[in-house]
């Protein structure tokens, strides 16, 4: 598999978010409805949500492939969906067009303040997605 540079560091923005406005855990079926609604907005079909202990690296895997979310936890925070739906819709590396998705995601299903705040965070972090208008 190949690395994916920037992924450890949209992993570091996410833990700041979280510390500063945290995201509410939700059930499986909270979470499949989460994933329902962004992928009826997106026109896209909604991947399932699966539960399987996988490695504690990780709190959630998108699996295109299978068109399914593994999810670590019985109470994913909503946080966590968000961003694997921003893999389905915005690529599996975490890349300009990966950020981008996940930005315009945490707007419209989560907050504006989550927004601002991992906006703020990204482009501290990731000067170029902020500055870039038509990368992907």
């Amino acid at each position: 598999m190949a690395t994916d540079p920037d992924a450890e560091i949209v992993y570091r923005a996410e833990a700041i978010l979280e510390r500063e406005f945290s995201t509410s855990k939700v059930t499986l079926a909270e979470a499949q409805s989460l994933v329902n609604q962004i992928s009826y907005a997106e026109d896209i079909d909604p991947p399932m949500i699966v539960h399987i202990p996988v490695s504690r690296r990780y709190d959630a895997l998108a699996v295109p492939s299978e068109r399914v979310i593994v999810v670590r936890t019985n109470l994913p925070t909503q946080l966590t969906i968000i961003h694997e739906m921003a893999h389905f819709l915005g690529g599996m590396n975490h890349g300009v067009r990966f950020r981008r998705t996940y930005l315009d995601l945490i707007r419209r299903y989560l907050s504006i303040n989550h927004h601002q705040t991992m906006a703020r965070l990204v482009a501290q972090l990731f000067p170029e997605t902020s500055s870039a208008k038509s990368k992907s």
